[in-house]
């Protein structure tokens, strides 16, 4: 507490009372403070209150915490049955791009001219972005992406995850592909990612190439729409994309501008292709 007044001191040139101090972190919107009251009393008279955050902390703040005294232990007990992680389009290739990849504890090393401090978990909401519960763990600022976490699948693969004061789920080591099971662009849904069954995994290439001549970017099975031109390269992805245009002329006419079928057509065309 006694810190925490300094602090204000120094960058703001005035002192908070400790009712002021305990006022603003029970007011925080994002639960991203706790105060914590220890028994006795200081040598100098004050009480023994300490301020830390719930989560987030970053390089040697978090490399000193110890991750089961500091947070609840989740597994498939808990009654838990959502995780979801928001994040950038841009940041996609390097989550689901060809190659060993997933979502990295502190995201992707800065470079020495842009280095921030790099958090030591994943940090995923309990929560679907539009539920009205969420307070905290999905980043706002920036994010038009969500990634789906198969959480029973973790839980069987013994995957080590915490729970913060905040309900915000963490996850101190790497998340890979396996793990993921869809990622979809905000605030419309459309599907980039859906992770591919164990059929489709046996009967089909590991990567798939963007249908675009100019482009062909090659991306992981189960990859939707490229992330580098943004064309849809499965039929799936057309759909989904159909779906979102405002009336039937127009889907109509998405169709066959993509496929040159009419919409019959096309109709019959996916439901063969999802009994096959």
């Amino acid at each position: 507490m006694t810190d925490v007044s300094q602090r204000v001191w120094d960058d703001e040139g005035w002192r908070p009372t400790e009712p002021e101090i305990l006022m603003a972190v029970a007011k925080d919107e994002n639960c991203r403070l706790q105060a914590e009251y220890l028994e006795g009393v200081h040598y100098s008279g004050d009480r023994k209150w300490i301020i830390r955050a719930v989560q987030g902390h970053s390089n040697s703040i978090g490399r000193q915490m110890r991750d089961v005294d500091a947070y609840e232990a989740v597994d498939k007990w808990s009654g838990l049955n959502m995780a979801v992680h928001g994040t950038r389009f841009d940041l996609l290739p390097a989550i689901i791009g060809v190659g060993p990849l997933g979502l990295l504890p502190g995201g992707l090393k800065r470079t020495s001219s842009n280095k921030r401090g790099q958090r030591t978990h994943v940090h995923c909401s309990m929560y679907a972005p539009s539920d009205p519960r969420l307070v905290a763990g999905f980043r706002r600022e920036g994010t038009d992406v969500a990634i789906r976490l198969d959480l029973p699948q973790m839980f069987a693969d013994k995957v080590t995850i915490f729970k913060s004061k905040a309900d915000v789920l963490l996850l101190p080591n790497v998340v890979g592909p396996q793990h993921i099971l869809t990622i979809q662009v905000l605030p419309r849904g459309v599907t980039l990612y859906r992770r591919p069954t164990v059929r489709q995994y046996r009967e089909h290439l590991a990567t798939i190439h963007c249908v675009v001549p100019a482009c062909g970017r090659e991306w992981r099975i189960g990859t939707q729409l490229c992330l580098e031109c943004g064309e849809p390269i499965t039929s799936r992805a057309i759909a989904d994309i159909a779906q979102q245009l405002p009336s039937k002329f127009d889907r109509s006419v998405e169709v066959k501008r993509r496929y040159g079928l009419a919409m019959s057509q096309y109709a019959s065309f996916g439901s063969a292709r999802r009994r096959s």
